[in-house]
Formats: structure tokens, sequence, C-alpha cells
């Protein structure tokens, strides 16, 4: 099968802090924005790298 001619759809999450957070989660949940920042993406695991068409889909998630 020829990558080129492929179209892969992933979702992204928005995430977002709620309000009651407390500080101590606050800090672990930006540290997982850095981490999650500086990662490579999932697809990059199956081979599939810049060489596939991408479609995304971002959806709002509230983090407790």
């Amino acid at each position: 099968m020829d990558r080129h001619q492929w179209i892969v759809h992933v979702s992204n999450e928005n995430l977002l802090p709620s309000a009651g957070m407390s500080f101590l989660r606050r800090i672990r949940f930006r540290l997982f924005l850095v981490l999650r920042l500086i990662s490579r993406p999932v697809y990059y695991a199956y081979g599939l790298g810049d060489e596939v068409q991408l479609s995304a889909e971002v959806m709002p998630v509230r983090v407790k």
C-alpha cells in the first residue's frame, strides 16, 4: 500500500483546568501539558511521520 494515498484522522484533546483544581493538581496538570507539548505525536509511532495527509479534530475536555 502507498502511504502517500492515506488520509489519517486524529483527535486531539484541548485540556482545560477546572476552576476548583487544587494548587498541586494544577502544577501536575501544567507539567503534563509541557510533556505533551514536547513529545512526538502518536502517529509517528506507527511510522507515518509526514508522509500522510492528516485530518485533526480538537475536542475540549475539562479536567477536575
